[in-house]
């Protein structure tokens, strides 16, 4: 069915344990797309530029002891990208230390993108990817035209960051790459206040999520959109989605749980979904599916999600 190739920077991550000892992971948005999909049982092709040295090396293998493939890894000048985060499972204190990272230098001719989708069916990347620099903007308008011509399947998390760029910048890199996506994810925050888009006023909870993907679907030409819904009461997480295609809303049931931690439930949910719909699942299965893979990610530590297909199905229908 072709393997899924995803885009973007894999950081080593620190995270405050008993101060002043912290717990060191590997992650980042899109390789903890792949990480999930690979163990989902997928062929799972992750693409960035890395350092030469210890610590590319230790993340190459950390990609590899999950199957992912690593064939298309870039490696030159520059350093391993940093974040420290402080976290509760539900808020979270992220400091970055990416800046002059390997693949925040690379240059978009160093990605052979008809030689990387040989064999794809899926492409998936973040727009954290194009906020890191203009090489990397252009590598992924490059890619995304590849894609397109290729009659690969694109799917992009807008997944803005106010710490890498403003959203005045966010909403003009994604008006060139959103033409040529397919499935778009997105929460309600970032479509008002990064796409202005926003239902009418009074619209009820449900209304409201349906409004802001059909906007966004006739505005940009999507095929589906995706919609992550959180909130947080009495110390628990409360989660849910949309899935709106065809001019049909699906909604996941609402899940409350207690997290372990906060990173990456976004990241597995579009990976669950990504798994859902190339393996043939119902458009209410499918975002089930995608909001059980996030609900499950934030009651483990770490970016990656590690689950297997029946584990998600388990939970997914508990």
């Amino acid at each position: 069915m072709g393997k899924v190739v995803t885009f973007g920077e894999i950081m080593l991550r620190l995270t405050p344990d008993d101060f002043p000892t912290m717990r060191a992971y590997y992650g980042g948005a899109e390789a903890n797309v792949a990480v999930l999909l690979s163990c989902l049982g997928e062929r799972a092709s992750f693409v960035t530029k890395l350092p030469i040295g210890a610590l590319g090396d230790f993340a190459l293998e950390t990609l590899k002891r999950y199957g992912v493939e690593t064939d298309s890894v870039v490696r030159g000048k520059g350093k391993m990208g940093v974040y420290f985060c402080e976290n509760d499972g539900i808020t979270s204190n992220i400091v970055y230390d990416r800046a002059d990272s390997a693949v925040a230098l690379a240059d978009e001719n160093e990605f052979d993108w008809d030689g990387i989708f040989a064999g794809a069916a899926r492409f998936h990347f973040t727009g954290i990817t194009p906020a890191l620099s203009d090489g990397l903007k252009a590598a992924c308008i490059t890619a995304c035209k590849a894609a397109r011509r290729l009659g690969v399947v694109v799917s992009c998390d807008l997944n803005y960051r106010e710490k890498l760029w403003d959203k005045s910048d966010a909403r003009a890199a994604a008006e060139l790459y959103m033409p040529y996506v397919d499935d778009f994810i997105i929460n309600e925050h970032q479509a008002r206040d990064v796409l202005g888009i926003a239902p009418e006023p009074g619209a009820a909870c449900n209304e409201r999520y349906v409004s802001i993907a059909d906007i966004l679907m006739r505005r940009y030409g999507f095929k589906n959109v995706g919609i992550t819904v959180r909130g947080a009461t009495d110390g628990k997480i409360v989660r849910s989605g949309l899935l709106y295609t065809g001019g049909n809303a699906y909604f996941s049931r609402i899940r409350e749980f207690r997290a372990a931690d906060g990173q990456g439930g976004g990241d597995a949910f579009c990976g669950g979904l990504i798994y859902a719909m190339k393996n043939g699942y119902s458009k209410p299965d499918a975002i089930e599916f995608a909001v059980a893979a996030s609900c499950m990610k934030n009651s483990a530590r770490g970016d990656f999600a590690t689950f297997t297909v029946e584990m998600i199905k388990d939970y997914a229908n508990n």
